[in-house]
């Protein structure tokens, strides 16, 4: 996070850089991909595919993402979004929280965090892969998923979907990560905290 989760995420960002990680196979599919135009307030085209079912391009304004990490189960259901500014291009930066309180910013540590960095700011069915430049961490600051010291563990393999976009209010997305102990697989429904943009 920007503000409270900063040291937490440098630590991430440490463990990202000395771990070995394995690249997303995946080539990414362009902007606009092959879902209908869906907007918050608008009906989706195409279908969904895998486990996320027949609505996966349908804004649900919600989010449940279900992380099994070390065959122990939690499930993520509120997010903040902020936009990152680098020159004309513009990311996304987006958490996703189990407990804690809804504030912009965090006032309070949650159970655990699903990070989702440098995502591009696509256009509804655009999906993207690790191999775009996504990074999806997920942090355990409760400690029931990942016992260890740094409690902390960065996906192996990345597929983020954009459901749905409103400039700089709320974003919607279908996440499927996969992470050496596991998976984090599911909806984020994000709004805007400016304190995560820069």
């Amino acid at each position: 996070m920007r503000t409270t989760l900063a040291p937490l995420l440098a630590v991430a960002l440490l463990a990202s850089a000395l771990a070995c990680s394995t690249e997303d196979a995946a080539t990414p599919s362009p902007a606009g991909g092959d879902a209908g135009g869906a907007t918050l307030d608008g009906d989706a085209g195409g279908s969904g595919d895998g486990d996320a079912g027949p609505d996966a391009t349908s804004p649900t304004r919600t989010t449940r993402v279900e992380a099994k990490i070390n065959d122990v189960s939690r499930t993520l259901e509120r997010a903040q979004f902020g936009v990152t500014k680098e020159g004309a291009s513009e990311t996304l930066h987006l958490e996703a929280h189990e407990g804690g309180v809804a504030e912009c910013p965090e006032k309070e540590t949650p159970k655990r965090t699903l990070v989702v960095t440098d995502l591009p700011k696509g256009e509804p069915g655009a999906r993207f892969t690790k191999s775009d430049g996504i990074s999806v961490t997920l942090l355990d600051f409760a400690g029931d998923q990942i016992d260890d010291p740094r409690p902390i563990t960065t996906a192996t393999a990345v597929t983020v979907t954009i459901v749905a976009i409103d400039a700089e209010a709320s974003v919607e997305i279908e996440v499927d990560a996969t992470f050496a102990e596991g998976t984090a697989k599911g909806r984020i429904y994000a709004t805007y905290c400016a304190d995560m943009s820069q």
